[in-house]
């Protein structure tokens, strides 16, 4: 959201009491070709992705995932 300019009112939750599920929402997916793929695409950020793979990554290897 920040990254297109949109601001939003919200409150920012406590960390210790509201931990966010690891790699939640990172990712998009949508029928390859489609309007909605395009729009996919155009909000993807590569850093952002390396990073959810690697955190995909080892959440497998301890066993533990979504």
């Amino acid at each position: 959201m920040q990254r297109m300019g949109i601001k939003l009112k919200y409150s920012v939750l406590d960390p210790e009491k509201f931990v966010p599920s690891a790699i939640r929402n990172n990712s998009g997916v949508a029928k390859k070709g489609t309007v909605a793929d395009k729009l996919v695409r155009s909000l993807d950020d590569m850093p952002t992705r390396a990073e959810t793979m690697i955190e995909r990554r080892i959440l497998e290897t301890v066993g533990a995932g979504a």
